[in-house]
């Protein structure tokens, strides 16, 4: 990815975070996570992930379900 995407990526990220909006932050995390496994950044990809997964959690989204599921079937939750 280049510098000017991630950069963007982080001011979604900061924005999310400023207005509380998880739903976001988890939508983010993920979409990035899955882009970086896609890229072979296996170590980043896993850990945004993770951090989609957490707060996912915190806030009973759906989308915890799957975001489990990939963790489980990396070998990255049990």
């Amino acid at each position: 990815m280049d510098k000017n995407t991630r950069d963007i990526l982080d001011v979604e990220l900061a924005e999310a975070f400023d207005r509380g909006d998880k739903k976001k932050i988890v939508d983010i995390y993920s979409r990035q996570g899955f882009i970086d496994l896609k890229e072979g950044q296996i170590k980043r990809g896993f850990f945004l992930i993770t951090q989609a997964y957490i707060y996912a959690l915190e806030e009973g989204l759906s989308e915890a379900s799957f975001l489990f599921e990939t963790l489980q079937k990396a070998g990255r939750e049990k």
